[in-house]
């Protein structure tokens, strides 16, 4: 082998040393402790020193005792371990004066080093014993000490040679760097080549295996070599098998991922682009960020239970990351999603307030709203499917608490908006649809309510205050009449059909929210009794005189003269007997009724308040009378459910199931 090819081998292979002077990360009892690229070491999380002297490689740890490497001088070192003294502070003391970077060798549990006064010797210093030994004596300098899968690799005179610590001597291999990176594990060694090519070097063998091309990264964990390969949409997952020597795929990652890769714990730990830190479970095969950090040049390095986050330009130390905790997955959910990632996001809203019921598990319509409201609070889409960006966000980055009363202005969209516009329906002050923006419709129904109830009229905003005032259950209805037309749709409608049957111009099937040509019909009857022209819009004077006491009603037509019938002797009129209501509905249908009422309405319900609820709304949108409510479901009762259920696009058959009950109190059609 050339010395141009032992230096790029030597610079390599301490290059990717897990204990580089660059950075690293070592245990020493239980404390934790890190050496970031500066070479002082530090606890992690702490500010003070841990071990005062600048370490340039971390060697070797032990339960009591931890090695390093200390410069001492040009192109020397000092070969040091550090011990916790019977005060419980930390001492350190010399081991030898070294001309280069000590090697622990794991396939012998040996620190190899290479004396400063002896450049021809390789020393042996074993951690257990203390002990320092000659390992071996050449005839030339010793120019480099590598660890490998298969042990000592010493070079001199421009070659590698395997060391043979029983027979204390060196053996020729084949050993070809190739300028590929190179990581060593108890059992083989991965070597990546500079066009992705990926060889496995077990203990034993002579020559590497091939396993794949297009390799960025790859790790040995359990029975395993794990590596990645990077496609132009996704990147994948695969994994060797040791023992059999198969590969498959495992995992496809939608990610733009830097070629980084451990895997440790049951999981895999990958870095994307954009400086995001993934963990990929195993057994679950959920992909879940653990850690941000500003950049996606990293090097991940695990030891113990933790995974270390280094730069991967100053090997300076950024994050730690424990393997052993749970890591939390998020999982999109939306409506009709159910489990415990439901009942974590339930928790959350309701923490934060904008959730009121249970944390059941069960996404329904109340966590959608909550959701909505949150998103719209937060600047994101309103649209009610908590995408994982949106609960990560709100767990690891805070969100705000809930206020139901913030000001809206024109030009503003989503669920508040949505509230508004309804609750400005509801009262009156608004004719359209259900909207979802603050359009020049929603600004004239604000300054309606605005003028009456003596505020600054300024419809293009409606601040806290007044929405606090207009939300409030004593909220008064619009007293002023506005236009009404063919094809408006709102509840203000309704109230204009609901007078026009109460004064005889509609039927009652007709009573619903919709301006109908029976309305328009209707409207133009009333107009002609009060000697207006019958165009059959409802302006304001038109509402004006049919909303007043004296209203007129439809002229009766003229009843033609009977012709005089035979008078004949009259018998006495039998006394009427009372009516009686009878039921003509199954005893189920009005136990439907009330476990129906209860869960929505809320409340007890006995059997005759059940039916009498139910005769109070039929009378309230048209179908009945008042003097028809008797609380029970007699056939006059049938026939108002049925003609609600034609007009409403429901099976009529005159039974008042949950569909129809939910039409009928709750709107849900």
């Amino acid at each position: 082998m050339s010395r141009r090819a032992l230096s790029i081998l030597v610079t390599l292979m301490l290059a990717l040393a897990p204990a580089a002077a660059a950075a690293s990360f070592v245990s020493y009892g239980n404390d934790q402790i890190y050496i970031g690229a500066s070479g002082y070491p530090y606890e992690v999380g702490a500010d003070r020193r841990y071990i005062p002297v600048r370490i340039a490689a971390s060697i070797y740890r032990d339960e009591e005792n931890f090695y390093f490497a200390q410069e001492s001088g040009y192109s020397e070192m000092t070969l040091k371990f550090a011990y916790q003294t019977q005060r419980g502070t930390m001492a350190s003391s010399t081991v030898a004066q070294v001309l280069f970077e000590p090697v622990y060798c794991n396939y012998d549990g040996v620190i190899y080093y290479v004396d400063a006064s002896r450049p021809n010797a390789v020393m042996a210093f074993n951690p257990q014993t203390m002990r320092k030994t000659v390992a071996y004596r050449s005839s030339y300098d010793i120019e480099a000490l590598v660890n490998s899968v298969n042990g000592l690799l010493v070079g001199q005179d421009g070659d590698f040679e395997l060391y043979d610590a029983g027979l204390k001597r060196l053996y020729s291999i084949y050993y070809d760097p190739s300028e590929s990176s190179i990581r060593v594990f108890d059992d083989c060694h991965t070597q990546i080549t500079a066009d992705g090519a990926l060889y496995v070097l077990q203990v034993g063998e002579d020559e590497p295996e091939y396993i794949s091309s297009g390799v960025t990264a790859a790790w040995r964990y359990d029975d395993y070599i794990y590596y990645l390969r990077d496609y132009s949409s996704s990147a994948r997952i695969y994994r060797f098998n040791l023992d059999d020597g198969r590969s498959s795929t495992i995992a496809r990652i939608y990610e733009n991922l830097a070629p980084t890769l451990v895997a440790m714990d049951g999981a895999i730990y990958l870095s994307t682009d954009e400086g995001e830190i993934l963990r990929y479970d195993i057994e679950s095969k959920y992909t879940a960020t653990v850690v941000y950090v500003d950049d996606g040049n990293v090097r991940l390095e695990p030891v113990d239970d933790y995974v270390i986050v280094y730069d991967g330009y100053s090997g300076e130390y950024i994050d730690i990351i424990d393997a052993s905790e749970p890591v939390v997955v998020y999982e999109t959910v939306q409506y009709g999603s159910r489990g415990d990632v439901v009942v974590r996001l339930q928790e959350k809203l309701r923490e934060l307030g904008y959730l009121t019921s249970s944390a059941d598990g069960i996404f329904g319509t109340g966590t959608q709203r909550a959701v909505r409201l949150l998103q719209f609070d937060m600047g994101y889409d309103d649209t009610g499917i908590a995408t994982v960006e949106f609960q990560r966000e709100i767990f690891e980055s805070g969100a705000p608490e809930y206020n139901r009363y913030v000001s809206l202005r024109y030009g503003s969209s989503g669920i508040r908006v949505e509230e508004l516009n309804e609750r400005l329906r509801e009262l009156y002050y608004a004719k359209h649809d259900q909207l979802t923006d603050y359009d020049e419709d929603t600004s004239e129904a604000v300054e309606r309510f605005q003028r009456q109830m003596g505020y600054r009229e300024n419809g293009d905003v409606i601040t806290a205050t007044q929405l606090r005032s207009l939300l409030s259950s004593s909220a008064p209805e619009c007293d002023e009449y506005y236009t009404l037309s063919r094809y408006d749709d709102a509840p203000v409608v309704k109230r204009l059909n609901r007078r026009l049957r109460t004064l005889g111009y509609l039927s009652a099937s007709h009573v619903n929210e919709k301006y109908s040509t029976y309305t328009v019909k209707a409207v133009k009857k009333f107009q002609e009794m009060v000697y207006f022209t019958p165009d059959g819009v409802a302006d304001p004077d038109t509402q004006y005189e049919l909303f007043s006491e004296f209203a007129p009603t439809p002229s009766p037509k003229p009843t033609p003269t009977p012709t005089p019938e035979p008078t004949y002797e009259p018998f006495p009129d039998p006394t009427p007997e009372p009516y009686e209501p009878v039921q003509v509905v199954k005893e189920s249908i009005i136990n439907t009724m009330r476990t129906w009422m209860k869960n929505n309405l809320g409340g007890s319900y006995p059997k005759d308040y059940a039916v009498f609820t139910l005769q109070s709304r039929l009378t309230e949108l048209g179908y009945m009378y008042d003097e028809e409510i008797n609380s029970v479901y007699d056939a006059a009762t049938q026939s108002a459910v049925r003609q609600f259920q034609r007009d409403n696009g429901l099976n009529d058959n005159g039974n008042a199931n949950k569909k129809t009950l939910a039409a009928m109190f709750l709107n849900e059609f």
